[in-house]
């Protein structure tokens, strides 16, 4: 059975990583961004949801308290 590495030879393969010395990481940084999404023909939320979203409307919410009286009914 193969013996792990030590901590002292994990330190040094990885020594330069994430430095000017990685190829790897240097290229990756030196890439230009992604450009954003573009999300044509996007439909916003409804505000008729979202106003009732806080209950402040108590005539558009008594239906939440219909369906909670039933769900404790005792037959």
């Amino acid at each position: 059975m193969s013996e792990l590495p030590t901590e002292a030879e994990y330190e040094e393969r990885f020594r330069s990583r994430f430095t000017n010395d990685d190829k790897e990481f240097t290229a990756y940084v030196n890439e230009p961004p992604p450009s954003p999404p573009i999300f044509e023909k996007w439909i916003p939320r409804s505000s008729r949801s979202q106003a009732s979203a806080n209950h402040r409307n108590s005539h558009k919410s008594r239906h939440f308290c219909r369906n909670d009286e039933r769900s404790h009914r005792n037959d």
